[in-house]
């Protein structure tokens, strides 16, 4: 009750928007804007898949998420009609726990459904080929249901991808904050072995976009058995990076396949009737009106199969009816979980406890006071008969249905000890496949450096909490080295290059491969890399889908580089013209003098001045649907270190500039069993209210990579206390 009630009232605002998302209402305060969002939010039925979730809840999840509520409405009740007006509100209905699992839904799908990526995906193969495709999908993952599809010239008419821009663009994620590069963050242990007080170390940042207010809500709860303090969500009574006397752990998102779109014919007159098996269903219909502010309601018309919505209007997709099947779907005891944790009092109990997690798919790092760690993924992912390949797959195939998540044993998991004394969960594949498991791109760019580094310090001495905190902070470009490397090597020799291209290519060779503000040299390499996936991939993709496939949330542009440069100094391959050694060769040239044009307009004559600082600049947005007077002060630009590869996430959207807009706005750094010892950091700041003392106070330590104390201690707390607040039961 506790945490509801100062969740609203610190982020009132933040979680009534977010129920909005939930429920498909946010065009009645943007307008039009809302309405792909609101379409997709009714399409999915978030607030009636929440609703299925309460009634397969235990009693305890239910308790929970009653006293959640009831401290929440305590808070609103204190509310005047003009204070819901300041929050662009007329009348404020009563939070219900079915409104925090709504929460819960909207964020698993944003995390966890892949709409974009297989109709990205898809298109791209309709447009090379099976094979020529390859090099953009997810390592292990391709081909798919229908098998290496051929050219269009051979094959039959494309799925006409929507023109993803603005609000059309993944639009619950966008309203969210949670649509942009390298979301999903970071998370590593060091085992106590390799600690210097002999305790396990743990560490976690969290990937967002840059907003505020802030997406996490740091709290402490005590009471009975109860003793735990981290990171929440607002309006979910859950911590996803937290810590008791006994046990620590932080979530990181695990980018499994969790969704299908399968391909559906349809019968009858309007086309009522779909097949199932040998015969014919009639789809179920169900109408839902959107008010859109400042223009007439719109009427929603959902068809849906046994399996899921048709969403070929929605898309909307020309060529034939698809079907979404989506885990998340199914009814469970979706909190069960999270909530175990806190009374997990090692990590053996804590594996325990994730059995029962459904949603979104974590691979959570976990360490205990008694000197054991490790990861272990959870959640629900689909047990497949036959990968999807991440394409649409045929409807009618048994052999591509599923009724059922993989059982929780065969989930990946590692434990720390002698021969393992680091466990990494950040862009890796945590193992390599697993059986029925299909990942999206996971590179492990980002885990090779973490355990690069924190090997590289535990062979000069024991590991602490600073240690893990300078990690975070790491900005090395880890695989700049090798694409500048290859892409010089395959332009030749350098008697007949322009001067400028002269010039920018002794920049890279000399650049350490620090994403650093002041560098001259990093800022030479994104414009250089940028320059170079216009001239060779957009002959072959168009602007448009080069573009839509550059800002999938995993995808790294410079992985996609080296695949084709790798290629290229091979000799090429015969179906991806794009790979041909003389085409890559005049592509490098070019794209090494454009650099240098480009950095001449943008940043000036004078080379001393070029950095990528004034290239990468940072700014923490409104959270698009909070009232504008919400908009505080001093929240940028600042000139930003890192990139979207480097340990500190700082990525930017390939072809639409190069400004920061995913971070990581929360860090914290802990030791097992010591409550006094956790450091952590939550950028912009705790409170919501722009005029708030907090709203912006953590931003400066966060700027300059430093950390707080977060201590769980009476005499500690006391000592910095400004107010109290009491709540008692009424009488």
């Amino acid at each position: 009750m506790g945490l509801g009630f100062v969740h609203a009232q610190d982020r009132l605002e933040q979680m009534l928007w977010l129920r909005r998302l939930a429920e498909g209402r946010s065009a009645e305060r943007l307008g039009p804007e809302g309405v792909p969002a609101d379409r997709l939010a009714r399409t999915l039925d978030l607030e009636a898949l929440a609703a299925a979730d309460l009634a397969h809840s235990s009693n305890r999840t239910r308790r929970v998420l009653a006293a959640y509520a009831a401290g929440v409405n305590a808070r609103m009740a204190r509310l005047s009609p003009a204070g819901a007006a300041t929050l662009g509100e007329t009348e404020i209905a009563p939070w219900r726990g079915v409104d925090s699992l709504a929460l819960l839904k909207l964020h698993a799908w944003a995390l966890g459904g892949s709409l974009d990526e297989l109709l990205v995906l898809d298109q791209i193969t309709r447009r090379l080929g099976g094979s020529g495709a390859q090099p953009f999908f997810p390592a292990g993952v391709g081909g798919g249901a229908r098998g290496h599809r051929d050219t269009l010239a051979a094959g039959g008419a494309p799925l006409e991808l929507p023109v993803f821009e603005g609000a059309k663009q993944a639009p619950l994620r966008r309203l969210l904050g949670l649509r942009g590069r390298g979301i999903g963050s970071s998370a590593f242990a060091v085992s106590g072995r390799r600690a210097r007080k002999g305790r396990p170390l743990l560490a976690a940042d969290a990937h967002f976009e840059a907003r505020f207010p802030a997406h996490f809500y740091e709290a402490e709860l005590r009471g009975g058995p109860l003793e735990v303090a981290g990171a929440t969500l607002p309006g979910i009574p859950a911590f996803w990076v937290g810590f008791t006397p006994r046990l620590a752990w932080a979530a990181t998102h695990y980018p499994a396949l969790v969704a299908d779109l399968a391909t559906v014919t349809l019968q009858g007159k309007g086309a009522a009737r779909y097949r199932s098996g040998r015969g014919w269903r009639p789809l179920e219909l169900r109408e839902e009106t959107l008010r859109v502010r400042g223009k007439k309601s719109q009427l929603l018309q959902v068809r849906r199969t046994r399996r899921g919505p048709l969403v070929q209007d929605l898309l909307p997709l020309a060529a034939e009816p698809v079907e979404l099947r989506w885990i998340g779907a199914q009814p469970a005891d979706t909190l069960a979980g999270l909530l175990g944790l806190l009374g997990a009092r090692d990590v053996a109990e804590a594996r325990k406890a994730l059995e029962r997690h459904r949603e979104p798919v974590l691979a959570m790092v976990l360490v205990d006071a008694a000197g054991a760690g490790g990861l272990q993924v959870a959640g629900a992912i689909p047990e497949r008969q036959l990968p999807s390949g991440a394409v649409p797959v045929p409807g009618d195939d048994p052999a591509y249905r599923w009724t059922r998540p993989l059982p929780s044993r065969v989930l990946p998991q590692m434990a720390l000890g002698p021969r393992r004394p680091f466990a990494v969960a950040a862009d890796g594949s945590l193992g390599g496949p697993r059986r029925g498991i299909e990942l999206l791109w996971r590179p492990g760019d980002r885990e090779q450096r973490i355990l690069a580094l924190l090997r590289e310090r535990a062979r000069r001495a024991p590991l602490d909490l600073d240690d893990l905190a300078e990690i975070q902070t790491d900005i090395h470009a880890s695989s700049a080295g090798k694409l500048i490397r290859a892409a010089l090597a395959l332009a030749g020799k350098r008697g007949g290059w322009p001067r400028e291209a002269r010039e920018v290519a002794r920049i890279l060779e000399g650049w350490d491969q620090a994403s650093a503000a002041g560098s001259r040299g990093a800022a030479a390499f994104h414009v250089f890399q940028a320059q170079l996936l216009r001239r060779v991939l957009e002959p072959a993709l168009g602007e448009a889908l080069l573009t839509d496939y550059l800002q999938l949330p995993r995808v790294r542009s410079e992985r996609v580089l080296l695949k084709i440069l790798a290629a290229g100094l091979a000799g090429g391959a015969p179906d991806a013209p794009w790979t041909e050694p003389a085409r890559l060769s005049q592509a490098v040239r070019h794209s090494l003098r454009d650099t240098w044009i480009t950095l001449s307009v943008e940043l000036g004559a004078n080379r001393e001045k070029w950095s990528w600082g004034r290239l990468h600049p940072l700014r923490f947005e409104l959270l698009r649907g909070l009232p504008e007077a919400w908009r505080p002060g001093g929240l940028g630009p600042f000139p930003y270190s890192g990139d979207g590869d480097s340990v500190q996430l700082a990525a930017y959207r390939p072809l639409s500039g190069f400004a920061a807009q995913v971070v990581a706005p929360y860090r914290m750094v802990l030791e097992a069993g010591n409550l006094d010892q956790a450091l952590s950091v939550l950028a912009p700041g705790q409170s919501g209210h722009p005029g708030d003392a907090h709203a912006t106070d953590q931003l400066p330590a966060w700027l300059e990579g430093r950390l707080s104390l977060l201590s769980t201690r009476d005499r500690v707390i006391e000592d910095g206390e400004v107010a109290r607040l009491r709540l008692e039961p009424a009488p």
